[in-house]
């Protein structure tokens, strides 16, 4: 089972910045460089909230 994280950036108000993606990574120096490549030095981030996640994890999903 594959495992990794999902990671929210967050800022100064200490909630999620809005129109920012959560993106997956394994740990958060690959999170900070994933960031980094999608929002360049984007300053309102402050720091990085990982939430667990697992591609195998059964998902409240609606396929009827």
């Amino acid at each position: 089972m594959t495992k990794g994280l999902l990671w929210t950036a967050y800022g100064y108000n200490h909630e999620p910045l809005n129109g920012y993606q959560t993106l997956f990574a394994f740990d958060h120096d690959q999170a900070t460089q994933r960031f980094k490549r999608e929002y360049g030095a984007d300053s309102s981030i402050l720091y990085l909230v990982a939430d667990t996640f697992s591609q195998w994890e059964e998902r409240n999903y609606s396929h009827r």
